[in-house]
C-alpha cells in the first residue's frame, strides 16, 4: 500500500487502498491452472513468421483432466484464424510446454496490433484465459546498415526485413553473436553494439515432442 506522500511504483493499492493495474495481475497469477503464452518477440514487420509458445500451469494437487485450450489471432475486433488442442491428462503441480502457434505476420500498411487470446477450459468449464499483444509495422522502405560478427547474428540479419549485411566500416550498426566473437574483433567506437547472450546461457524447452533452443537479444 502506498504510503503518503511517498508514493512506491511497486504497491498493488494506492493511498487510498483503490486497486492498482498490479493489484488485477497478482491476482489472475494466483489462478492454480492456468494458460500462458510466451514468445521472444513482443514485435515484428509485415509477412513475419515466428512461433507463440501455449504453456500450461497446474499448481493444484491433482492432475488435470478433459483440458481444451482455444486460441484465437484477432486483427481489432475481427477473428483471423482460431486454434483448438485437446488435453487428456495434466500433471499435478507442474507446467510444461503444450503446443506451438506459427504466427505468419499479415502485410499491414500501417502500424497495427494483432492479439491472440487464449482460452483453458475443464471438462467444458472455462478455466481461465490469457492474451499476447503483437506490433507490428509495414516493412522499412529504407533499410538499416549492419555487420553481423559470428553465425547467429548473420542468420537474425539475413532473416530481418529492413536490415542489410556491410562491411564493418561501412555499418553504423554491430550485431555480435557471443562474447568470444565479440573479443576476436575490433569494433569501430561509434558502432551501435547489439549482443546475444552467450550459448552458455541458451535456455531449452520442449514442446510438440521436440527441442528448442533459444537465444535472448539484449
Amino acid at each position: 500500500i502506498d504510503a503518503w506522500p511517498s508514493g512506491w511504483m511497486k504497491t498493488l493499492l494506492d493511498v487510498d487502498r483503490v486497486h492498482k493495474k498490479a493489484y488485477f495481475a497478482f491476482k489472475d497469477s494466483l489462478q492454480p491452472l492456468t494458460v500462458n503464452l510466451r514468445c521472444d518477440r513482443w514485435s515484428a514487420y509485415s509477412c513475419e513468421s515466428f512461433d507463440v509458445e501455449t504453456w500450461i500451469l497446474n499448481d493444484r494437487e491433482p492432475s488435470a483432466n478433459n483440458l481444451k485450450i482455444i486460441e484465437t489471432i484477432y486483427d481489432g475486433a475481427n477473428a483471423i484464424k482460431s486454434f483448438s488442442k485437446e488435453i487428456d491428462s495434466f500433471e499435478a503441480c507442474t507446467s510444461q510446454a503444450v503446443g506451438l502457434l506459427n504466427f505468419e505476420v499479415p502485410d499491414v500498411s500501417e502500424y497495427t496490433e494483432f492479439e491472440i487470446q487464449a482460452f483453458i477450459f475443464e471438462n467444458e468449464a472455462e478455466i481461465s484465459a490469457t492474451s499476447f499483444i503483437l506490433k507490428t509495422w509495414p516493412v522499412p522502405k529504407e533499410t538499416i546498415q549492419v555487420y553481423g560478427v559470428g553465425n547467429a547474428a548473420e542468420v537474425l540479419i539475413d532473416k530481418t526485413p529492413g536490415l542489410n549485411s556491410v562491411d564493418l566500416d561501412r555499418a553504423s550498426e554491430v550485431i555480435i553473436s557471443s562474447e568470444e566473437d565479440y573479443c576476436r574483433m575490433f569494433i569501430p567506437a561509434e558502432s551501435k553494439e547489439l549482443f546475444f547472450t552467450t550459448e552458455g546461457q541458451q535456455k531449452h524447452y520442449n514442446a510438440d515432442g521436440k527441442k528448442f533452443s533459444y537465444n535472448t537479444i539484449f
